[in-house]
């Protein structure tokens, strides 16, 4: 049984791509507890391989995926939140406010990503990690674990922050440097 439809009601983007608003068919609860209901209006996809229609998959709000990103399992994305060119976002992530996650990244597992946060390249985030603030992951980057990046920095070039790391401020970690906390 189909979760969703695609309406009529269509947006030009900010890349000129036409995206559709979608409708809910079934009741199921989001991974962050949002009940939606038969009927509910949600975001705008481009085209149906954006968002699974198995599990609690959901775009709500004035979020938008496009290009050949995909939504699924049970993850979110809400607010403003923008996923497209090949990102994968996926399990139980949820990614809203301003985020945008592009390239081929990878967003999943219990990871929240929000604020005016960028997720590109080919990074991967996952575990519990918290990105918030007006930072940026890209190129080859991961960050892992229960790992917390806020305000301003910047994670790039094969850097990796894990487990309990908090990087946060103005701070800048690349070229393959390691930042691991402890629990």
């Amino acid at each position: 049984m189909a979760k969703y439809e695609i309406t009529s009601e269509t947006v030009v983007n900010e890349y000129d791509v036409i995206l559709h608003r979608i409708k809910a068919l079934i009741s199921f609860t989001t991974v962050c507890g949002e009940e939606i209901q038969a009927g509910d209006l949600g975001g705008f996809i481009e085209k149906e391989s954006n968002l699974s229609q198995t599990g609690t998959a959901w775009i709500s709000e004035e979020a938008a995926v496009f290009g050949n990103a995909t939504v699924t399992d049970n993850a979110l994305i809400s607010g403003f939140g923008r996923a497209y060119d090949n990102a994968r976002i996926r399990e139980n992530a949820q990614v809203t406010g301003y985020a945008r996650i592009y390239g081929d990244a990878h967003v999943h597992g219990t990871t929240q990503i929000y604020g005016n946060a960028m997720v590109h390249g080919h990074c991967e985030i996952y575990g519990d990690t918290h990105i918030f603030g007006d930072e940026f992951v890209l190129d080859d980057a991961r960050v892992c674990g229960y790992a917390k990046v806020s305000g301003h920095a910047v994670i790039y070039n094969d850097a990796l922050v894990c487990d309990h790391a908090e990087v946060f401020d103005y701070a800048h970690v690349h070229d393959n440097a390691l930042v691991c906390g402890q629990s």
